[in-house]
């Protein structure tokens, strides 16, 4: 934690994993209200993981290519630009078929970002100290992140749930959307790699 990338990184990601609980805890309900049969909710979700696994194929014979042209900033910061392009359909464009292409969006940056986010603890990290590197992002991500993110996305819907039994679905998405633009700000402007 003295590497000051290090520690930017760290930060983000965690503050990034407690926005994703949005994803988590949002998604399902959101696209049944704008008409996805509950039965085809899962698949339609799968559509994350369909472009996670392709970004993955991809990211594993490119890295270093990618990585050469625009750094770990570069491929954190996309990572991070497509959580809020997400975000930003979920919360300015609330129809059921851009809602579904969206989730395509979160695959592709949670390989950008937590994906290769291991292949950048694995470099940064001395030797013998690696696997705890490992370890400390997973706890902080999959940990703490999400623990404390579900329980903050619990209390901003709880706040935005109407009297019908609904959420008010902009300003609720709009809250991550703000949450992840600071994380890209604070990626791209202090983060060096």
């Amino acid at each position: 934690l003295s590497n000051a990338n290090f520690l930017v990184f760290l930060t983000v990601a965690f503050l990034l994993a407690t926005q994703l609980q949005f994803f988590f805890l949002g998604t399902a309900p959101y696209l049944s209200e704008l008409g996805v049969p509950g039965r085809s909710v899962p698949a339609v979700m799968t559509l994350a993981q369909v472009a996670q696994l392709a970004a993955t194929a991809v990211l594993a014979f490119h890295t270093s290519d990618i990585r050469g042209r625009i750094g770990f900033v570069g491929i954190f910061s996309i990572g991070i630009a497509l959580w809020l392009a997400m975000y930003a359909v979920y919360a300015l464009m609330p129809r059921r078929v851009p809602v579904i292409l969206a989730q395509a969006l979160h695959g592709l940056a949670y390989t950008f970002l937590i994906w290769v986010g291991f292949v950048y603890v694995n470099e940064v990290a001395p030797p013998d100290i690696r696997g705890s590197a490992q370890g400390l992002y997973t706890v902080v991500l999959f940990g703490f992140g999400c623990f404390l993110g579900t329980q903050f996305t619990g209390i901003v819907m709880d706040k935005l749930k109407t009297p019908q039994g609904s959420f008010r679905w902009r300003p609720l998405f709009l809250v991550p959307c703000g949450m992840t633009l600071i994380c890209l700000i604070v990626m791209a402007t202090m983060f060096r790699g």
